[in-house]
């Protein structure tokens, strides 16, 4: 008996803007106040202002705790009393990552001086934010197109200077990134699928034997073009790519 398949094709890419505030709010609940706290031990939550989008968050340091005000997001060093707690002061690091891949198009900074150089780092690139580069350089924002994968840490710290505070940070979060063909090839003995990825993310193939059912099973979770080799049954089985 010949084996049925349907396999489905998702090929869409979309974007949604989004500003993570980081700083805090007596009357409204922020992402800043969500991860303030956070020491070495990373805490992983809801973004607040899209709420399906997960970041995960913490210092470089046991001593080095994630902090927020009415001002902003930084570093409080519990080990001195001379720290300015929502403030970064040099080397105090910040980690961030999201479940999603991201584009950063703007920060938002205060209390920037002019010797004060702040550095982000993700994987092998690194940006330089100097005073000069500012809207209105003690405080303002620097406008970026940073691209970074899902899962990839991001590293904000104070190279150089004084004390800095990071008000907000604005996104384009690909909330649908599913850039990605799933193709069929079948013989007597083996169906073979494969995915052919156009785009970074993380997916699963799933299977179903109704779609009426609405029940899909997880088979596998991938972030590049993959193939699949499955022995031919006398079952109808339906695939697809979520993301």
């Amino acid at each position: 008996m010949k084996l049925t398949i349907i396999t489905l094709i998702l090929v869409a890419t979309n974007t949604m803007a989004v500003t993570l505030n980081l700083k805090t709010d007596a009357t409204t609940e922020t992402t800043g106040e969500r991860i303030e706290g956070a020491f070495f031990d990373a805490v992983t939550t809801n973004v607040v202002e899209e709420m399906e989008l997960h970041i995960t968050a913490r210092s470089d340091s046991a001593t080095h705790q994630l902090n927020a005000n009415s001002d902003g997001m930084g570093i409080n060093n519990v080990s001195t009393s001379d720290d300015k707690p929502a403030r970064f002061e040099v080397l105090e690091k910040m980690v961030l990552s999201f479940d999603k891949a991201i584009e950063i198009t703007k920060f938002d900074f205060r209390f920037f001086g002019t010797n004060d150089q702040f550095i982000i780092e993700y994987a092998d690139t690194s940006l330089e934010i100097t005073y000069d580069l500012l809207s209105h350089k003690s405080f303002g924002f620097l406008e970026t197109n940073i691209t970074i994968s899902a899962d990839t840490d991001i590293y904000f710290y104070l190279a150089e200077g004084d004390d800095v505070a990071i008000e907000a940070i604005d996104l384009l979060i690909q909330s649908n990134q599913t850039d990605l063909i799933l193709q069929l090839a079948v013989s007597n003995q083996w169906i073979e699928l494969n995915a052919d990825v156009k785009n970074i993310g993380t997916y699963q193939l799933q299977s179903t034997a109704s779609l009426s059912s609405q029940q899909w099973h997880q088979i596998s979770t991938f972030t590049a073009s993959t193939n699949w080799v499955f022995p031919s049954t006398n079952e109808m089985h339906f695939f697809r790519v979520a993301p």
